[in-house]
Parts: C-alpha cells; structure tokens; sequence
C-alpha cells in the first residue's frame, strides 16, 4: 500500500493539492474515475495527516468508496447512515441509528476519525449543533459506580 501512496508524490497535480492543503486552503478533486479518487484521497490523508471528509451521491457510492478506502489505507473509513423509514406503525423504537451517527458526529468532532464518508441524504439529515453534543457527551469507565440521577441529569 505504502508503494502505491508514495508514487502518487510524482505526480505535479497531487503535489499542488497537497501544496493547497498544508497551507490551509480546502480541495475538491474532480473529473477522474472512482478508484483514482479513492487513490488520491488515500494519499491525502496519509502524507498530511488531516481529517478528511468525503461527500457521495448515494449511500451505493459511499460503500464503494469505503471498500476502495480499505484497500488503500488498509483501515475501515466510516460511513455517517441514512435514516431507515419506517411505513408502519411500530410498537418498539431502535435508538442504534441514532446512537451510531451520533458516534460518528461526536468522533470527527473530536478528531478521532480521520476521514469520514458521508452520502447526501446522510449529511442533509438534521442532527443537534456541535456545540450541544460537545457539551452532552461524557466517559463511563468501567468498574466505576455512577449515581443514576445524575446521569439522567
């Protein structure tokens, strides 16, 4: 993999991108295929060391790129979930697809996730301002005891 990142470093254009980044100004690749994306992208985030955030079409696309992503960076790269509709009544509501997009607002937030896949539908759905899940976020450690109320609080 590391090969395959470095020979990137011959090309004039992905010295100019990377020129562009170091230098805190934002890229947007366009107009090359899919994998030369994932390639270059790869690339990015292993020579700057940046968080890196990627917008697809469709939630397809985002687990295409996500599959490339792995082959590159040889680490499974994130993809924030579309909310699931519902067309029935349901007597027991799941809180897992809220649960998960909130760990992965709360991880690029915080700097634990180095690039983060979003599709459109995904990045368009409301979510709480940063500011406020920041500031509800907490750690429990394991072994500790908690006063329940408090919690609730």
């Amino acid at each position: 993999m590391e090969m395959l990142l470095s020979a990137l470093k011959t090309m004039p254009e992905y010295n100019d991108i990377l020129s562009a980044l170091t230098s805190g100004a934002s890229a947007a690749i366009t107009g090359i295929g899919q994998i030369n994306r994932s390639h270059i992208i790869a690339g990015i985030a292993s020579h700057t060391q940046r968080p890196i955030v990627i917008l697809c079409q469709d939630d397809m696309s985002a687990k295409r790129f996500q599959q490339e992503l792995l082959c590159f960076t040889g680490k499974e790269c994130p993809v924030l979930p579309s909310r699931e509709l519902t067309l029935y009544d349901s007597a027991v509501v799941s809180r897992a697809w809220e649960q998960k997009r909130l760990r992965q607002l709360h991880d690029l937030q915080t700097g634990n996730t180095q690039i983060q896949i979003f599709s459109w539908e995904s990045m368009a759905q409301r979510t709480m301002p940063p500011i406020i899940l920041s500031s509800a976020a907490f750690t429990l450690n394991v072994g500790t005891e908690y006063n329940l109320e408090h919690l609730i609080g």
